[in-house]
């Protein structure tokens, strides 16, 4: 997916969402959530830049963190109760929230790119 400028990072940050969505099942607290949607979203902004991005994706590893602050949560709480208030509310923000962050770093990658060409073609 990193061959394909932009693209492949948008992809990439969506298919993030999947550890969003378990951690938000799994009734991580928000501020853990919200750490875990900055990872994603430092990693797809950053990411969709070019160049500089390939070398920021080979170093910051959003996934990875956010799995490893997942098992911490599984591991150190107590097993879930039965109660799931707030976890869809919680999946529905962490949600928009990274369609907003994919659509930030796209806008971003279309003014970059535009940019880019203007200084090209001076």
């Amino acid at each position: 997916m990193g061959l394909v400028p932009v693209v492949g990072d948008l992809i990439g940050g969506s298919l993030s969402a999947y550890i969003l969505l378990e951690a938000a099942r799994a009734e991580v607290p928000i501020l853990t959530l919200a750490r875990m949607l900055a990872n994603v979203g430092i990693d797809t902004l950053v990411g969709s830049v070019p160049a500089l991005g390939d070398v920021f994706d080979a170093v910051w590893k959003s996934n990875m963190k956010n799995v490893a602050l997942l098992e911490r949560h599984l591991t150190v709480s107590a097993p879930p109760t039965h109660e799931r208030r707030g976890v869809i509310g919680s999946a529905v923000l962490a949600m928009i929230a990274l369609v907003l962050i994919v659509a930030a770093g796209f806008a971003m990658s279309i003014f970059l790119a535009r940019l880019l060409w203007g200084l090209k073609t001076r």
